[in-house]
């Protein structure tokens, strides 16, 4: 009988299977926090990217819904002005004062775009029949209030619609609306045919400017960030006569 022959030679031994690796190594554990580290930079550079765009945009929306409707309101009163006369002699008033881009220019004029009288609406109280009715004209002022004595800050508009009483009546009586607090300068140049002025009487010009434009400054702070926006519009007065009934009566004076 034929013995099987080993197929292991005399005095050799048997290969050994390699170990498996215990662990990564230190450099391998460097690399992974490098890699790691570098990616979560990346991510949270691209949120606080995308999270500071966002809010600049937010800031610059709230920028111009204030200055928009500061000045919508104020172009709704120039677009209505009404032309001096002896009976609401205020007339048509622009000054300029302060130095760009700080402007605090002052306007004062009578405007027919007032709201209705809640008086002349719904049941009538007999107890208030004596109550002065009010008209649809009201006398207005555009400014902007810096003082510390006076609750108003920014944009203010001062009206005085009770214009059966005299029209001299002093600018501290009137009813105040704080139009935009945020408001840091108000800058108006007045139109008459080519010209623009910085300035506007019309006990002078005999006459409303054509256009007014208008330049409103918003300020806001924000996380001790300042954040600005101007504004521009050029509103059309449309008592004032065009530019060639001007120059005609101009030429016929």
């Amino acid at each position: 009988m034929t013995r099987s022959r080993s197929p292991l030679r005399s005095g050799t031994r048997p290969p050994v299977p390699p170990r498996p690796r215990a662990g990564f190594t230190l450099i391998e554990i460097l690399l992974a926090v490098v890699i790691s580290a570098v990616i979560a930079s990346a991510i949270f550079g691209t949120l606080a990217a995308g999270r500071s765009v966002s809010r600049r945009g937010e800031i610059q929306a709230e920028l111009d819904q204030v200055a928009r409707q500061a000045l919508d309101r104020l172009a709704a009163d120039l677009r209505l002005a009404v032309k001096p006369s002896e009976i609401y002699d205020s007339g048509f008033s622009g000054e300029h004062e302060g130095e760009e881009p700080e402007s605090r220019d002052r306007i004062d004029f009578v405007t027919a775009a007032v709201l209705p009288d809640p008086f002349r609406m719904g049941p009538v109280d007999v107890e208030d029949a004596d109550r002065p009715r009010r008209i649809d004209l009201a006398r207005v002022l555009y400014f902007i209030d810096d003082d510390a004595a006076t609750p108003e800050r920014g944009l203010v508009r001062a009206e005085q619609t009770l214009l059966n009483t005299p029209t001299v009546q002093q600018d501290e009586d009137l009813d105040r609306t704080e139009i935009a607090p945020e408001a840091v300068s108000l800058r108006l140049r007045y139109c008459l045919g080519t010209a623009w002025y910085d300035s506007w009487d019309s006990r002078q010009a005999n006459a409303l400017p054509q256009a007014v434009e208008v330049t409103l400054t918003i300020r806001i702070e924000r996380q001790g960030e300042t954040h600005e926006r101007i504004l521009k519009t050029i509103v059309r007065c449309l008592a004032s006569p065009p530019a060639t009934q001007l120059d005609a009566a101009a030429t016929g004076s």
